[in-house]
């Protein structure tokens, strides 16, 4: 998992969670995504979420198919090469990854080809509105039963303060934290180093405050819904702040509107508060639709 001190607000790539949950939250006890709900398999939802999993640095994030070989996540979730990438489909990540049927394997997982970034994607904290967190994976093999891909929305004016935004994702629904004396703690340097102890940045005056916490959640594929809170060219904003929103392994996750009974595809979950429980920000796909365009082009023509 990665962390970024964004201004007085610590904020956290809610994606590539470790297999292993091991990082932060104040403890919510609801089910979901955070608050959230299981996603029936034959949704709109269902049909275009997808799993990826990172066999080198093991760890989890979402996607969203865009055609019939190419899925769209976070920029961040793509720091390995194409060929320790996984692409999963169903509602359970780590049961389907790790099947011992060969069947399992051969319908539900495909190995990824190629992968693209936007070229402007720094992850930078010092411009926290300014990520270009987005990127896309190509895979081998045809989709299997029942998934297709997602619609974008067409028309951004929809795009409002206070319209009810539905997310999803595979990743963590409970984080627990717990205070810690940075004084009395062993190797305190190593443990933040490591993401075991979280640490915010302190205003002037005020003391240190370190946190150990622990991400818990089984890898389902789980959604829930907040509020848009407000809107930038580039990113978007949702009040994650009432027990529902994304976390740890929901990055690059799929963000929808809906709109005359349908749901629609305009956001790609990048980061948000370190203890999940304020704000989410999200990539606005809308906003880098050209280059999705042209990098569709590219690799149809062979991008390798």
């Amino acid at each position: 998992m990665n962390l970024f001190l964004v201004g007085s607000l610590l904020l956290f790539a809610a994606a590539c969670s470790p297999v292993h949950k091991n990082s932060l939250y104040s403890e919510n006890k609801a089910q979901g995504i955070i608050g959230g709900k299981y996603v029936p398999e034959n949704s709109t939802i269902g049909a275009s979420t997808v799993g990826i999993f990172d066999m080198e640095n093991q760890s989890a994030c979402t996607g969203t198919l865009i055609s019939e070989s190419v899925i769209i996540t976070a920029a961040h979730c793509l720091t390995t090469k194409p060929q320790n990438l996984r692409v999963v489909f169903g509602n359970e990540l780590s049961a389907t990854l790790n099947a011992r049927e060969p069947d399992i394997q051969s319908e539900f997982v495909r190995r990824a080809t190629a992968i693209l970034s936007h070229p402007a994607y720094t992850g930078d904290e010092e411009k926290p509105s300014e990520w270009n967190d987005i990127g896309l994976i190509q895979f081998a093999g045809n989709l299997p039963t029942g998934y297709k891909p997602v619609q974008f929305l067409q028309d951004e004016l929809l795009l409002t303060k206070g319209t009810e935004v539905t997310m999803a994702g595979y990743g963590v629904t409970h984080v627990q934290m717990e205070n810690i004396n940075e004084k009395k703690f062993p190797n305190l340097k190593k443990a933040i180093e490591s993401g075991d102890i979280t640490c915010e940045e302190p205003e002037a005056g005020e003391k240190l405050k370190c946190y150990k916490i622990d991400f818990q959640g089984e890898d389902d594929l789980l959604m829930t819904t907040a509020i848009l809170e407000s809107l930038l060219p580039s990113e978007i904003r949702l009040d994650e702040s009432n027990g529902h929103g994304t976390c740890v392994g929901d990055s690059g996750g799929p963000a929808f509107i809906q709109h005359q009974g349908q749901y629609y595809f305009f956001g790609i979950t990048s980061r948000g508060s370190y203890a999940c429980d304020n704000h989410g920000i999200y990539t606005n796909a809308l906003y880098f639709k050209t280059w999705i365009d042209d990098s569709l082009k590219l690799f149809k023509a062979g991008l390798k």
